[in-house]
């Protein structure tokens, strides 16, 4: 797979991994295009609740602006579909990431080898998944709290840290490299 000159902009590393018998692309980057920040808007709007969308491009600059020390890894698929978007980076002297898997790449791994790879690479990480029940995507269907696939992979929800909307309530969740974790014990 050749990457586009206009996907390949300030690369840090690119890598061709193959999860379950698809090959996707893994591009490494500390600052993105215009295009790649359109196509994580794309799969934000998709696949995060509606009520916290990305309504225009202009919105999701002025997410990413104050985020300091940013890495993102973008996952391609052979076909050219963002298939997911890690983001580490720091937020008042934290470690924080946010992760988005497209719907089609849930349950294949991909997640896990996001998280696995940060772990490898980062101290710590924290982060915040969304509490309330019975929120739904724009296409109608109903967003699923990813907290237990966090706790599976050593994240620790810290209860005391409450970040609330009107529509909506966010918990902090942490992982430290001293955690013990399934996911740290099945990479041994």
């Amino acid at each position: 797979m050749v990457v586009p000159f206009y996907l390949a902009q300030s690369v840090l590393s690119i890598s061709l991994v193959e999860i379950r018998n698809t090959k996707m692309q893994f591009i490494q980057k500390s600052s993105l295009t215009k295009l790649q920040k359109q196509a994580i808007r794309g799969l934000w709007n998709s696949e995060y609740p509606a009520v916290i969308s990305q309504k225009t491009d202009e919105n999701f600059d002025a997410y990413l602006k104050p985020l300091g020390d940013q890495h993102h890894v973008l996952v391609w698929s052979e076909s050219g579909e963002l298939q997911a978007w890690f983001f580490d980076f720091v937020r008042n002297n934290e470690r924080n990431f946010a992760m988005i898997v497209s719907r089609k790449a849930q349950g294949k791994g991909l997640g896990k080898k996001l998280l696995l790879d940060a772990q490898d690479r980062l101290p710590e990480l924290k982060g915040w998944v969304v509490k309330t029940q019975g929120l739904y995507k724009a296409d109608g269907t109903e967003y699923v709290n990813p907290k237990d696939f966090y706790s599976i992979c050593g994240f620790v929800v810290i209860q005391d840290e409450i970040w609330k909307t009107k529509a909506f309530e966010t918990v902090k969740i942490a992982w430290f490299k001293t955690a013990k974790s399934h996911l740290n014990e099945s990479h041994s």
